[in-house]
């Protein structure tokens, strides 16, 4: 990467490299993408707004709602790319898409890899049947864009469909607090019923990267929060599949670029050594949270040529959570 970023304007900006092993955020928006006849852009706040719509985006709104998400952009379009342009620069955290084609999931990849690298990180949530879940997956391979299976109930007199379990999941993680909540296993009691799938088709979803959601004991759960991202340059690479772990990254750039950001108005910053005391207080409220493990200190330098601008250099390594124990027992009778 080069020195800086390119920007005359005040401010703090931020972009980051993740690399494998192998390497409580406010509450933000969500947005809801839907095919339709007529390009338009409705804010929904409230149940009594989706009272008069069709089924199906009736019961996406309802689940986000009651899932606790304040505010959801719902964006219509003829296609995906249509919709997601109406949604403009707004905090959205996580965007459901209702995706019918592959330029659809293209887009929803284009949209939020675009957004992420202009600092407004988010996360895409869509979804499809089992049978073609595992290619589309392949094809996404993307650390932002979550693929949610099978088909799933919110409500016994409507038709199930895999996006509910998309904008469920959409909702607790933007409601989770903290990007260390583990998802997997989670119970999400707003959906009553979730198609059952045969074991081995279940592990190779998994392996592709697709979340599974399955009914245990009258609940249903999921089995395991991932993203599509289960390769870089061709090569297999476990580092960016788990959910969680794309969500600690950005929690702490987000908290490191908005600490910044308050340090810069008023007095202002005259010593990049009180840039880098501050990061390195931050770093470590993250630590001892639970969030990251480790860090190495910040370096914190002027740009060449412009003294009023310094780059900040940061190194973490992320707290993995736990989703798999074997147990090894040997029994003498």
């Amino acid at each position: 990467m080069s020195d800086v970023l390119q920007n005359l304007r005040p401010g703090v900006y931020s972009r980051y490299q993740i690399t494998g092993s192998c390497v409580p955020s406010a509450l933000r928006d969500c947005a809801l993408v839907l095919p339709g006849d007529e390009a338009q852009l409705t804010v929904v706040t409230s149940p009594a707004q989706i009272t008069h719509m069709e089924d199906f985006a009736r019961e996406c709104l309802r689940l986000l709602l009651e899932g606790g998400v304040g505010k959801v952009y719902l964006a219509v379009g003829a296609t995906a790319r249509e919709a997601l342009a109406l949604l403009g620069e707004g905090d959205i955290g996580a965007i459901v898409c209702h995706c019918n084609t592959p330029e659809d999931y293209q887009a929803l990849k284009d949209y939020v890899v675009t957004a992420s690298e202009q600092m407004r990180e988010c996360i895409g949530f869509c979804a499809a049947p089992p049978a073609e879940a595992k290619e589309i997956a392949a094809r996404l391979c993307c650390e932002r864009v979550v693929l949610c299976t099978p088909f799933v109930a919110a409500n016994p007199e409507a038709e199930a469909s895999p996006l509910y379990g998309a904008c469920s999941l959409a909702a607790r993680v933007l409601t989770a607090g903290s990007p260390v909540v583990n998802l997997s296993g989670e119970e999400f009691p707003l959906l009553t019923e979730a198609a059952p799938l045969p074991e081995p088709l279940v592990q190779e979803l998994l392996a592709a990267g697709v979340c599974v959601f399955e009914r245990v004991g009258g609940r249903v759960e999921l089995i395991r929060a991932m993203t599509t991202c289960t390769a870089k340059n061709g090569a297999a690479d476990d580092g960016l599949r788990s959910l969680n772990t794309v969500l600690i990254v950005d929690d702490v750039i987000r908290h490191i670029r908005s600490c910044l950001k308050a340090r810069l108005k008023g007095a202002g910053i005259t010593s990049m050594g009180s840039v880098r005391d501050q990061v390195a207080v931050e770093l470590a409220a993250k630590r001892d949270a639970g969030i990251i493990t480790d860090f190495a200190p910040p370096v914190v330098r002027p740009s060449k040529g412009d003294p009023t601008v310094c780059q900040v250099d940061l190194a973490f390594s992320v707290a993995h959570l736990v989703s798999t124990i074997h147990i090894t027992a040997q029994i003498r009778v």
